[in-house]
């Protein structure tokens, strides 16, 4: 329910019949089923859909229902500098998006993250009541409220960029079993540094590391899964 509504929320998905952009509403169909073929974890239903969004972006929600913008598939595709690698194809970019987020839902981190929003937010409860002596009809200020915020929602982001590191490095894992280039991640991140770099701000207020160091650790991923080949 809540793919669908986040679905037309972000521009509606694009069909793999529509006369204009159909062609890579099927690339991502086709590119993602070869992923979640290869995926460490059974029994997801996996969906992806082309979403009519310029925005250089993607997004996974948990149980595997994930989504990739329009913008961004055409961005790549007109990108003209190759970052110093070989000539990549369109698939493999694409199937380094989408494995990204294929690892977010095989890791359940939109799940664990629920889970630890709640369990954090159970805690402060219970300290607040504890030291409120158990009176619950006590009125919180804004300030309570807003310090309860700022505790949650840093302790999430942290592990936010914890998660995307997981993802990068267990995605070029999944590009290599489907036997995808996995140095498409390598040129991702190449790409959002050249195009987005102010995008991410200071990296403790966002949910993402810099496109830096991403880019340095899937370098080492790479070196890791071809020791015999040069970065």
């Amino acid at each position: 329910m809540a793919y669908q509504r986040l679905l037309s929320k972000s521009g509606g998905r694009i069909s793999e019949d529509d006369p204009a952009n159909g062609k890579y509403a099927q690339l991502v169909h086709q590119v993602g089923k070869e992923l979640a073929a290869k995926s460490p974890r059974d029994g997801l239903n996996y969906e992806f859909a082309l979403v009519n969004s310029d925005a250089d972006n993607a997004w996974c929600l948990p149980g595997g229902k994930i989504a990739i913008n329009l913008g961004l598939v055409l961005n790549m595709e007109k990108e003209t500098n190759d970052f110093g690698m070989e000539k990549l194809s369109l698939k493999e970019k694409v199937a380094a998006v989408l494995s990204h987020e294929i690892s977010h839902a095989s890791a359940r981190h939109g799940g664990r993250t629920i889970e630890r929003n709640l369990f954090i937010y159970a805690v402060i409860k219970a300290l607040r009541y504890l030291f409120e002596n158990g009176d619950q009809e006590k009125e919180h200020s804004e300030a309570d409220r807003y310090l309860d915020k700022i505790i949650q929602g840093s302790l999430a982001l942290c592990q936010s960029r914890e998660h995307e590191y997981e993802a990068d490095k267990y995605g070029m894992h999944l590009m290599k079993s489907a036997n995808i280039n996995p140095r498409a991640a390598i040129w991702l991140m190449e790409y959002f540094k050249e195009h987005h770099q102010n995008l991410f701000g200071i990296e403790f207020l966002s949910t993402h590391p810099l496109p830096e160091g991403r880019l340095e650790k899937n370098k080492e991923t790479f070196q890791e899964l071809n020791p015999q080949k040069v970065v």
